[in-house]
């Protein structure tokens, strides 16, 4: 009696030091890839390595200069962008020497830029050379200041097996959430960069940071919009709208945490020239309602379903959504409201000068 009791007891403490030694193994492994993705965490991740091997689900590039106020916001950027391997190559477009050395040596490719007459990089131009330079599913454009969890590999997984993929262009897009002071700890994994969305704010549907397109989109077709200056995230959302492609509002499954600076959440509408996007969209083609351009037109959108997958739907669009072009009604009437507000000004100014 007292030997099978005996037994029991070890057998019970070498079930206890198992549980223990997977416990401490899970601990270790979750600590080892505290700056990765778990591929064990979403099933559709293994298969997808297994099938495409070397190619990446998508390119994911941005540009950006130094400066002293901005160096933590693309230190974390980098990082967390090359977290996202093996299904991410992250690409920094610039000519400065000091900013291409620092990327390349945090595992980022590096390109030299095109420029418009303002001296800002041109947004499609970057486009075409990622897809001369790279072979990927996706080619995806962010501001330099977004922070991705691992949920854009998830959702991008999914669209890529909607049928939707298979017919036509693809245009993804979403609305970011707005968080002040990022660390650099917020910043390294993606449960803490979820963690510090919580304490953020969802922004507007029209200022939007990131546009994911198939690797076949014709961005040889766009005007040279800039990046780093308003106007040309709606253009892009508009003509996509426009060209009867497949675009997506993915602000549901996809966290994009923007790094909020004491720049704020304005920070392009705050330099010179303004308008260069606007009136260049208006050159190229004055009939787009660019302001359409808006995440509240799209007609797809992602979003978790109960048991925690994402999915994909249709929504129904506002009629205030249409017509994305301008009709010859319309553009009379802009003219006479540009005209009456032209004349209350020059009437404000005479006031004025008259005192």
């Amino acid at each position: 009696m007292i030997n099978l009791l005996k037994q029991k007891r070890i057998l019970i403490f070498f079930i206890f030091i198992g549980i223990f030694k997977i416990l401490l193994e899970q601990i270790q492994f979750t600590e080892l890839t505290k700056y990765s993705i778990d591929t064990k965490e979403i099933p559709v991740y293994q298969s997808f390595i297994g099938s495409r091997k070397s190619t990446p689900l998508f390119i994911l590039f941005t540009t950006w200069t130094a400066t002293k106020d901005k160096y933590l916001c693309h230190n974390n950027t980098v990082k967390n962008w090359k977290s996202l391997s093996p299904f991410v190559t992250p690409v920094l477009f610039s000519n400065e020497e000091f900013v291409r050395e620092e990327a390349e040596s945090r595992g980022w490719r590096v390109m030299p830029i095109r420029k418009s007459s303002i001296g800002l990089p041109i947004l499609k131009y970057m486009y075409m050379d990622i897809k001369k330079s790279f072979s990927s599913l996706f080619i995806a454009y962010s501001n330099s200041d977004i922070l991705f969890t691992d949920s854009i590999v998830k959702t991008l997984i999914v669209v890529l097996q909607s049928n939707l993929s298979k017919t036509n262009e693809l245009l993804l897009t979403g609305r970011r959430i707005n968080v002040v002071n990022v660390t650099d700890i917020e910043a390294s994994s993606s449960k803490n960069i979820l963690k510090a969305s919580e304490r953020g704010e969802l922004y507007a549907g029209d200022a939007l940071d990131y546009f994911i397109t198939t690797s076949g989109y014709p961005w040889k077709d766009a005007p040279d919009l800039v990046v780093g200056r308003p106007g040309f995230d709606n253009w892009i959302v508009a003509n996509a709208r426009l060209m009867n492609f497949s675009v997506i509002d993915t602000t549901e499954t996809i966290i994009a945490v923007h790094q909020t600076t004491e720049a704020g959440n304005k920070e392009a509408h705050q330099q010179h020239n303004v308008s260069y996007n606007i009136e260049l969209q208006e050159k190229f083609n004055e009939r787009l309602r660019y302001n359409l351009g808006v995440t509240n037109c799209i007609k797809y959108k992602t979003v978790y379903s109960k048991n925690g997958s994402v999915k994909l739907m249709e929504q129904s669009i506002n009629p205030s959504c249409f017509p994305i072009l301008l009709t010859d009604s319309m553009i009379e009437m802009a003219k006479k409201i540009n005209i009456l507000r032209r004349e209350k000004q020059e009437k404000n100014r005479n006031k004025t000068n008259n005192y």
